[in-house]
């Protein structure tokens, strides 16, 4: 069984339900809490878990290949984020405004861009009163932190892509301990 806490509102008690859900139900069954709030994950402040492994969580950029570029624009016209300027030849890349939606490669005619990673931040994994615990705060002074506050906001494709790439194990990440949630 999974439960999904989720509001698009502050202030709900999305973070105190979870984690006094997780703790009822650790010890009668498998439990595993992933605090994916973009921008205050806090159940570690309640839970002070030993985070026994950590891996890098990046987001994709484009790379535009100049080689393979036209300088058609097209690339420009499309993002909503003007994170790309349509200059004479190869556009150029503003990666601070760029919110990695994949529209840029989607419409190049070319195929010149392609996406690279660029890390925003670690994500930690233990287990903590019974429970197997994720969270990851991202990077302090990132682009897009406008308020300073050490986190990066991921939208959903980057939020999703870590999910399934890195939780393959039933969302558990195997810790120094060997853990692997079985």
């Amino acid at each position: 069984m999974k439960i999904v806490i989720a509001s698009g509102k502050g202030g709900t008690g999305k973070t105190t339900l979870s984690v006094n859900l997780a703790t009822a139900l650790a010890g009668r069954a498998s439990i595993g809490l992933v605090d994916c709030d973009v921008e205050e994950p806090n159940c570690h402040l309640y839970l002070k878990p030993p985070f026994d492994a950590t891996e890098p969580m990046g987001t994709p950029i484009p790379v535009i290949d100049e080689e393979l570029c036209t300088g058609c624009g097209l690339c420009a016209g499309a993002c909503e984020f003007h994170a790309l300027l349509a200059l004479p030849g190869v556009p150029l890349l503003m990666p601070e405004l760029c919110h990695n939606c994949g529209v840029c490669a989607y419409v190049c005619p070319e195929e010149a861009i392609t996406e690279v990673d660029r890390e925003i931040g670690v994500i930690g994994s233990g287990e903590v009163a019974g429970m197997y615990f994720r969270w990851g705060p991202a990077c302090r002074g990132s682009p897009l932190d406008p308020a300073g506050q050490g986190r990066e906001r991921p939208n959903g494709r980057t939020a999703a892509r870590h999910c399934n790439r890195r939780c393959a194990t039933r969302g558990r990440l195997p810790s120094s301990r060997g853990y692997t949630g079985s």
